[in-house]
C-alpha cells in the first residue's frame, strides 16, 4: 500500500519565496471526495489568500505583497486520473510560481487512519459525535511559530525595542471566530507581581490565520526571558505548542561618564585634474598657483623631470594632484583638570537607553 497521501481542497501550501501558508482551492475537480473534500488535481492552481508577501519583489521597506501564479503540478498520480488530463496531487507534489518561488504541501488535510494520525483520529472520535466523522470539519491548528514584526521571517529570539507577532494556522475555522493563545515564561517568572501567564484572544481571518502582535510592557521585570507559547484555545479545545521565543530584556545601564574636550581633524581626499599650459607659464609660477612647491608639482606627474621642468610648452598637458577638504572628524579625550573658559564636555556611554530620559545633576 502507498504511503502517500492525496491532496484536498483547503489543503496548506507553502512557498520558499512567501511569508506565510496559503489554503489551496479545489476548482477544477468536482466529482471525487475523500473523506468529506474534493481531491485536489494539477490543474489547480488558486490560492485566493495568497502567501503574504514575495521576496523576490523587494522594496524599501520590506516586499511587495505575493500575487501567486502557479503553474502546473508536477509528481502527481501516473495512471489514476479525472478525466483523460488531470492527474491527482499527492503530498510530494510541487509546482513553480511564475514569479521564481518553489510550492510544496504543508498539509493535504487528509487523515491517513493507517499511519501517524491514528491517535489523533481516535481523540477526535471521543469529542464528535459520529456523524460528523465523515465530514472532517473539525476546527483544528494546524500550526503556529514566531515572527518578526514585519512578518517577514520567523524567528526564534527578539529583544525589548521589537514586537513579536504570533501566527497561527487554523483549518475549519470561520472568519471572524476566536481564538485564545496562553503565553508562559519558561523560568516561571512574573509577568508582573502575581501574574503567571498572558492570555490573549484573537480573531481568524479569510484565510484561516490569526496573527497576534505581542506587546512587551514596560511593567515586565527586565530581565532576560524565555517566552513559550504554551496553549491556544480553539472551540473548546485545547493545542499545546510549547514554542519557545527568547527575550532578552537588560536593564539600562551607564557604562562611564566622564569629562572631556573636543578634538577637531580635518579630513582630505586627494583630487587629480590635468592643468593645460598657457603662454608665459612655467612651472614656478604654475606651483605658486596651486599653492605647492616645484618639487611636489614635478612629483605628481610622471612626466615632468627636472632635466625638463623649464621646456614646457604652450597647451601641454600637466597632472595636478592636490588635496580637498572631505570633513572633519570630532573625538572627545578624558579631561583630568580644565582651565577657567575651557570648552568641556559630559560624555556619558549607556546600554539599553533606548526612549529613556538621562538626568544629570
Amino acid at each position: 500500500m502507498s504511503s502517500k497521501k492525496y491532496v484536498l481542497d483547503g489543503a496548506l501550501l507553502e512557498c520558499n519565496m512567501g511569508y506565510k501558508p496559503a489554503k489551496l482551492l479545489v476548482t477544477e475537480n468536482k466529482k471525487i471526495k475523500i473523506q468529506g473534500k474534493f481531491k485536489a488535481t494539477d490543474a489547480d492552481i488558486q490560492v485566493p489568500a495568497t502567501f503574504g508577501k514575495c521576496k523576490l519583489k523587494p522594496k524599501k521597506s520590506g516586499h511587495f505583497p505575493c500575487i501567486p501564479g502557479l503553474q502546473k503540478w508536477t509528481e502527481t498520480s501516473k495512471k489514476l486520473t479525472l478525466g483523460k488530463n488531470k492527474k491527482f496531487l499527492f503530498d510530494c507534489s510541487k509546482t513553480m510560481c511564475s514569479t521564481g518561488g518553489i510550492v510544496t504541501i504543508k498539509d493535504t488535510t487528509q487523515v491517513d487512519l493507517m499511519g501517524s494520525m491514528l491517535e489523533q483520529f481516535k481523540e477526535l472520535s471521543r469529542l464528535i459525535p459520529g456523524p460528523m466523522m465523515g465530514a472532517t470539519k473539525v476546527p483544528t491548528v494546524i500550526e503556529q511559530y514566531w515572527m518578526d514584526q514585519e512578518e517577514s521571517e520567523r524567528i526564534e529570539k527578539a529583544t525589548y525595542q521589537e514586537k513579536p507577532k504570533v501566527f497561527v494556522m487554523t483549518e475549519n475555522v470561520d472568519a471572524g471566530e476566536t481564538i485564545t493563545i496562553e503565553i508562559e515564561d519558561k523560568d516561571k517568572q512574573d509577568f508582573k507581581k502575581g501574574e503567571k501567564k498572558l492570555s490573549h484572544t484573537i480573531t481568524v481571518g479569510a484565510d484561516g490565520a490569526a496573527i497576534l502582535e505581542l506587546e512587551i510592557k514596560k511593567d515586565w521585570q527586565e530581565v532576560k526571558r524565555n517566552l513559550i507559547i504554551k496553549k491556544i484555545l480553539l472551540a473548546g479545545r485545547t493545542f499545546d505548542a510549547d514554542k519557545e521565543l527568547k527575550i532578552t530584556l537588560n536593564n539600562p545601564e551607564i557604562l562611564d561618564a566622564y569629562l572631556a574636550k573636543a578634538e577637531i581633524e580635518k579630513k582630505y581626499k586627494n583630487s587629480r585634474r590635468l592643468y593645460t599650459v598657457v603662454s608665459g607659464d612655467t612651472v614656478e609660477k604654475i606651483a605658486k598657483r596651486e599653492k605647492m612647491t616645484v618639487e611636489t608639482l614635478i612629483k605628481n606627474d610622471p612626466k615632468l623631470t627636472n632635466a625638463n621642468k623649464n621646456d614646457i610648452k604652450v597647451n601641454q598637458r600637466i597632472l595636478l594632484m592636490s588635496k580637498i577638504l572631505e570633513g572633519e572628524e570630532i573625538t572627545f579625550k578624558r579631561l583630568n583638570k580644565a582651565n577657567v573658559g575651557d570648552e568641556v564636555y559630559i560624555i556619558v556611554k549607556t546600554e539599553n537607553f533606548q526612549d529613556k530620559n538621562l538626568k544629570i545633576n
